[in-house]
């Protein structure tokens, strides 16, 4: 018997509670936005028409992106009017509806 149609034999003899708890293991994981790594970055230009920052970037996994200095649209812009090139910042950037954005910039300290 496959793996795929054992599990789905397993599921089948299961208790209602045991069913939702072993359905919930095997669902994808979200990634809780909480859990984006801050990334330590220097502002290149601001640009409030389009509310999008050039940032000089390290690496960052999470969304498989090299080292590079990239332009990028910034989610939240309450704070974007504040910062101008060669800020120190910490970004937290994720894929948005398909695009990468910038989701949260700090001021790094």
């Amino acid at each position: 018997m496959a793996p795929a149609s054992l599990a789905q034999t397993q599921l089948a003899y299961m208790n209602s509670v045991d069913w939702l708890r072993q359905i919930e293991l095997l669902r994808p994981k979200q990634k809780d936005p909480n859990e984006r790594p801050w990334v330590s970055s220097e502002v290149r230009t601001v640009d409030l028409t389009t509310n999008q920052l050039t940032v000089s970037h390290p690496p960052i996994p999470s969304i498989n992106m090299p080292a590079m200095t990239m332009t990028l649209p910034v989610q939240d812009t309450a704070h974007l009017r504040m910062l101008k090139p060669g800020d120190k910042v910490q970004i937290q950037a994720a894929e948005v509806d398909g695009a990468v954005k910038i989701v949260n910039v700090r001021m790094q300290h």
